[in-house]
């Protein structure tokens, strides 16, 4: 069994109170979990053998690629402050559930992560089942379980993922507004290459449980997720 990944969101969110005057923004933090392996080909090597004969000998490198990996490459942009300590990368959306991936740490302000390293997966073709109220105002209310087969790319390369959407929503009162706010949980297998077709890439993505919270503190200004 996978641990879980649990991002301390008082610390994240919690700073919000210092923008108690401006506007909230409501939304979700997923934490992500991404494993995946790239194996790529190396040189052949050759060993003669009698009578001119040569035996050709193939043999392939395998590497891991986790999310301490993205953030290192990060750091080394450079995008963070100069350390991946603390930080950690979400699913960060908005209340209607439009968002991205983002490294994240408390008193920070969210990096989005570069798509060459890893993006989230964009459906191409769905099969829902499950239902959604849809209020005559307001947003609506779903409950909807997506099998999806989705295009992603991860570390400069294009891969192709299949899994399931868990599309839902909660509320979150923030001052004395009451927030409806759409969430989504990727279960995602990955399968495709990298370093522009030069690796073999399989792995996982899933994003757990999203948290809601005001995002200010992490989108302070005019951004949003």
């Amino acid at each position: 069994m996978k641990k879980s990944i649990i991002i301390p969101l008082l610390g994240l969110l919690g700073t919000a109170a210092a923008h108690a005057q401006a506007a909230p923004k409501p939304g979700s933090i997923s934490p992500l979990l991404f494993e995946a392996t790239i194996t790529t080909e190396n040189a052949p090597q050759d060993q003669n053998l009698p009578q001119g004969s040569k035996r050709r000998t193939f043999t392939v490198n395998s590497v891991r690629l986790v999310n301490r990996d993205i953030l290192e490459a990060m750091r080394t942009a450079p995008l963070l402050d100069g350390t991946i300590t603390g930080w950690s990368i979400a699913r960060v959306a908005d209340a209607n559930g439009v968002g991205n991936l983002y490294a994240i740490k408390a008193g920070k302000t969210a990096v989005a992560v570069p798509a060459n390293l890893l993006s989230q997966p964009v459906a191409q073709g769905t099969a829902t089942t499950g239902s959604s109220i849809i209020p005559a105002t307001g947003p609506a209310r779903p409950n909807l379980i997506r099998k999806t087969y989705a295009t992603m790319a991860v570390k400069q390369g294009s891969s192709t993922a299949a899994g399931t959407q868990t599309i839902k929503f909660g509320t979150l009162k923030i001052g004395t507004t009451n927030h409806v706010i759409q969430t989504q949980i990727d279960n995602f297998n990955i399968t495709g290459d990298s370093f522009t077709g030069q690796g073999i890439i399989a792995g996982t993505y899933r994003t757990q449980r999203p948290a809601l919270g005001n995002l200010i503190a992490l989108f302070p200004g005019a951004t949003v997720p």
